[in-house]
């Protein structure tokens, strides 16, 4: 075997070698790409059934108070709860999930982070919200399921107010970190995407 035929199988062998590499450095891309949209639907998902539960809150904070509509004390709160999980949903009606397999590197980024910046506006107008509405349909459930009537009693108002308290509290931490792990978990995909740029740049 002469200079020129070995010179030849290296020149082959050495193709095949970049081939195999650009086939792998492609799949990983591929692979972190899918992984990238897999987290960014999951929580966009889940963003949505956040909404649509504040429309079905709103409309059972309505009936309640329809229900119970003589007794402004217990309806009217009731009804302002409702009215503040419509506002909720209004507030996320403009998530409009993007068609991730027809977007570029680029567009998908963009997506992740116009969701993240929206989540992080909103997300504590959302936990007031609940609260409010937890706490004025509460009243009229134990007054219409059990007979209790909160404010006319002054032990049961202690204890509701103790109780609401404590509720707000757990509220605000269990929210808070659960907020945090949403734009923890967004911001390493946005970066991910960022590097995947890159690499499919170079």
């Amino acid at each position: 075997m002469n200079i020129d035929e070995i010179k030849k199988i290296w020149q082959e062998e050495h193709m095949n070698l970049e081939k195999r590499i650009r086939v792998s450095e492609n799949n990983l891309l591929q692979i972190n790409l899918q992984k990238s949209k897999n987290t960014f639907e999951s929580y966009f998902k889940k963003a949505i059934l956040g909404r649509n539960i504040a429309l079905a809150y709103m409309v059972t904070s309505i009936i309640f108070a329809v229900l119970n509509f003589g007794d402004f004390a217990y309806s009217l709160p009731a009804l302002f709860g409702g009215m503040a999980m419509l506002f909720s949903f209004i507030q996320h009606s403009k998530l409009k999930k993007p068609d991730l397999n027809k977007s570029s590197i680029l567009e998908i980024q963009k997506s992740i982070s116009q969701f993240r910046i929206h989540i992080a506006k909103h997300a504590k107008y959302d936990i007031l919200i609940y609260a409010i509405w937890f706490l004025t349909l509460l009243p009229l459930y134990l007054k219409s399921a059990n007979g209790i009537f909160i404010y006319a009693n002054t032990s049961h108002l202690v204890k509701f107010l103790a109780m609401a308290l404590l509720f707000i509290i757990l509220l605000l931490i269990g929210s808070k970190m659960a907020y945090q792990n949403w734009a923890t978990d967004l911001e390493k995909e946005e970066a991910s995407l960022e590097g995947l740029l890159k690499f499919e740049q170079f």
